[in-house]
């Protein structure tokens, strides 16, 4: 488990002190006190600002006062990196009318939180908002109440609700956790687990600091905010780098190329290039192996264990049944091979320790984190990781904004034979050959895309889709299809969508094909190169003398 005092951890806060640059404070009774002495009733906007701005974040203090603010929030949250809510919050009208009103009487809503539960539901369930944290920051003191209603809120959108720890819950791959105001400090110093929940002012920065980091840290994870917030601190001196200086000497470029629409790819390559350069700018090899390093120094010893089969396997006196912390971040260093002393051994052994190693090394990851997970979930865990690792390899993924696909190299789809089974497709059309197209006299059945068939299996697939779906390709030359799709008017094969993001082709005939994703671009291209070696072979009728003693 994760220990604050631990180098991981010092070093993951270090670097979500780096990435979260604003958050949005939502209070119904928010107050700028300027100085003067604000009242516990009230919320001192001007006291949290400060606190917050010693830390470097850019704290937006939103006072809520009607119904309509809601959406306003809603949209506030999805530039913010953190939003903190309060409770139990009044519009202004009702606060006037219900001023001499009793709490019951006051509260004529079935919840004290109601319009902070609305609000959840708004950003919740918004595509904006993913992997995102939410703090209710609350003087009431029930915070089971609290956590129940938030649930069944949730529940009753169809957002799933998984706990993380008492107070704290992800939902929708976001988080929300519960903190109590200063005053429930006093209120609950017999409830030592809400107490040890309560801040004030001074306290609320690096206890939102710290819950952030709880919900983010990771290897990886860590490394990518790192690089974002490399990003972030760079924005203006890559925008200095692309001043309208450079327009008429970009536009000049487009004029005189063979294909001008080529200028578009060209301008994305060069902004791609410059933030990969900040990037490799703010980070380097060594920050990789610290982060692992550091993770590792967290695992439990007795785990670290090759208790694979090894009677098999050549040299296998050198491939150790257990490793040190210190031995396990040697092999991470210097790799299998030469911590097993594989270095002369055959191809075909190399690759059986790769292929034995791979498969056991998370194991051993994860029991080492979390020695009390259940057998039953462990290779739930494995497979999860494994296949989130391997999509984010070889698929690309459409983020928000992003164009809908067209057909190119490396769509994937799936269509239907005249018998009603069902046939997979990987495209091999180069790029170059899918864009730009014309309907003309010659085109009347449209324009011809060459695709490899992929046979459906459960295991040992080059692409891998999600658990249940992976798949072979075969590259036999007979089983390749060529299918005719017409192109729309800005000279690609459009995708088509009747249902909000359930895309589909349909080729010259009317025939249906489903889009499943797209490859990425080199994973995709290699699939074709390895087609091209095989339709290119060539077949020879020399001296079988020749052919033999040529043969090393």
């Amino acid at each position: 488990m994760i220990l604050k005092n631990s180098l991981y951890y010092k070093k993951s806060l270090e670097i979500a002190k780096e990435f979260v640059q604003s958050i949005t404070i939502v209070d119904d009774k928010a107050v700028y006190s300027n100085g003067t002495p604000v009242s516990s009733d009230f919320f001192d906007a001007g006291e949290i600002i400060k606190k917050f701005s010693e830390q470097s974040i850019i704290c937006s203090i939103f006072k809520f006062t009607e119904e309509n603010d809601i959406y306003r929030i809603a949209k506030i949250s999805q530039k913010s990196d953190i939003t903190v809510l309060d409770w139990k919050m009044t519009p202004a009208f009702e606060a006037v009318e219900n001023d001499n009103s009793d709490d019951e009487e006051e509260d004529n809503r079935e919840s004290k939180g109601y319009y902070t539960l609305e609000i959840l539901k708004e950003v919740l369930s918004s595509e904006y908002n993913k992997f995102k944290l939410f703090v209710i920051y609350t003087d009431e003191i029930d915070f089971n109440r609290i956590v129940s209603e938030i649930k069944q809120v949730l529940k009753s959108i169809n957002l799933p609700v998984k706990e993380e720890s008492q107070y704290s819950f992800l939902c929708n791959s976001n988080k929300i956790t519960i903190f109590g105001k200063e005053a429930v400090k006093t209120k609950t110093t017999h409830i030592k687990d809400i107490a040890q929940r309560a801040f004030n002012y001074a306290e609320l920065p690096n206890a939102i600091y710290e819950e952030f980091v709880n919900f983010t840290h990771g290897v990886v994870s860590n490394i990518f905010l790192k690089s974002i917030s490399a990003i972030r601190a760079n924005t203006f001196f890559l925008l200095n780098t692309f001043q309208r200086e450079i327009d008429a000497a970009f536009i000049a470029h487009k004029s005189v190329l063979p294909t001008p629409d080529d200028a578009h790819e060209h301008i994305i390559e060069l902004i791609g290039s410059e933030i990969k350069s900040v990037i490799n700018g703010a980070l380097n090899e060594s920050i990789t192996s610290v982060q692992i390093e550091n993770y590792i120094e967290l695992l439990d010893e007795k785990k670290l264990l090759f208790n694979f089969k090894k009677d098999d396997l050549d040299n296998n006196s050198n491939i150790p049944n257990s490793f040190t912390i210190g031995e396990f971040k040697v092999l991470l260093n210097k790799g299998i091979i030469s911590t097993c002393k594989y270095e002369n051994e055959s191809v075909k052994s190399k690759r059986e320790l790769s292929k034995r190693v791979i498969k056991h090394i998370p194991k051993i990851i994860i029991q080492g984190y979390d020695p009390t997970i259940e057998k039953t979930k462990l290779q739930e865990h494995i497979n999860n990781s494994n296949l989130r690792f391997a999509k984010l390899t070889t698929l690309r993924k459409r983020y928000l904004n992003a164009n809908k696909p067209f057909l190119t190299l490396g769509v994937l789809l799936k269509g239907t034979t005249v018998a009603g089974n069902d046939e997979y497709w990987v495209c091999i059309q180069p790029k170059c050959d899918s864009v730009r197209l014309s309907m003309n006299e010659n085109m009347h059945m449209g324009r011809p895309f060459m695709f490899l068939s992929l046979t459906k299996t459960s295991k040992n697939g080059d692409i891998i889709l999600d658990l249940n779906t992976s798949f072979k390709i075969i590259y036999n030359i007979t089983k390749i299809r060529q299918f005719m799709f017409r192109p729309t008017k800005n000279g690609v094969v459009q995708v088509r969508e009747v249902i909000p993001n359930e895309w589909f082709f349909l080729d010259s005939f009317g025939r249906r094909f489903e889009y499943l994703g797209e490859l990425k671009n080199d994973f995709a291209q290699g699939i074709a190169n390895s087609f091209a070696s095989q339709v290119s072979r060539v077949a020879t009728n020399h001296s079988e003398w020749l052919r033999l003693n040529s043969i090393k």
